[in-house]
């Protein structure tokens, strides 16, 4: 096979790859299409290796190479923020009990800032570790603080604020939105 026809086989491959992707994200797919990815990243590695001489050629691996790696970086966020959430939400959503209101009944806006002091003492009781903050108002002002630091230090009109278990430890985020 000429480095052309391989060329051309990774691009039909990488494109069935982001559909594939896709459909994973939307819920259509059950599974996540890693035997797909892994013959991607043979292809790639394949031809790293040998020497491109036709400038179109190489400019398209390039380019499919660079889509590739972009792509990645962005499944793996997806994958990563679903996992992070999905574990520490499915867990608190299975205990927390279900209230039902009428229909025609508003819906109260909630602080997301008190919602993450809630989620960190949750997530802390869940885990069995122990809290330098139990107040709950307490935590949610030392969160508000840290939220106006972070504002004012990147210029950010809002941020996102989570809360997350990583490696048996509870950590919150913020981040700015601009």
């Amino acid at each position: 096979m000429s480095v052309r026809e391989k060329i051309q086989l990774l691009k039909s491959k990488f494109e069935r790859l982001k559909k594939d992707y896709d459909q994973f994200f939307a819920g259509l797919l059950k599974k996540e299409p890693v035997e797909l990815r892994g013959e991607v990243e043979a292809l790639i590695r394949e031809l790293s290796q040998k020497r491109i001489v036709n400038t179109g050629d190489k400019y398209l691996f390039q380019s499919i190479c660079a889509s590739y790696t972009s792509y990645t970086t962005l499944w793996n966020r997806k994958l990563r923020a679903i996992m992070d959430t999905s574990h520490v939400e499915k867990e608190l959503l299975q205990k927390a009990p279900v209230k039902k209101k009428a229909a025609f009944q508003s819906q109260p806006v909630a602080d997301p800032i008190k919602e993450a002091a809630k989620k960190y003492i949750e997530a802390h009781k869940q885990l069995g570790l122990r809290l330098k903050i139990e107040d709950e108002n307490k935590l949610a002002e030392t969160i508000r603080k840290n939220v106006e630091t972070i504002k004012k230090k990147y210029n950010a009109r809002d941020v996102n604020v989570r809360v997350k278990v990583e490696g048996g430890k509870v950590k919150i985020t913020v981040k700015p939105v601009c």
